[in-house]
């Protein structure tokens, strides 16, 4: 993948798009040091999963509020 990459920030060079041909030299870099670039993965919602909204009153959940009555 990094002869790729190298590729890209080469064509990029030849059109003049330096910032862009410097971060595919970056990934290349990284590519062949790491053995992979850096990915940051984010936790993944099964589908038809509906996240419920945050249910506080005054910093204080459901149960805590009927705990106290």
């Amino acid at each position: 993948m990094a002869t790729e990459l190298d590729k890209l920030a080469e064509y990029y060079r030849g059109k003049g798009n330096s910032p862009r041909a410097s971060v595919y030299s970056a990934l290349a870099a990284e590519e062949r040091s790491t053995g992979g670039p850096e990915t940051v993965s984010t936790p993944v919602i099964p589908e038809g999963a509906i996240r419920l909204p945050d249910l506080t009153i005054g910093g204080k959940t459901p149960k805590q509020l009927e705990k106290a009555l």
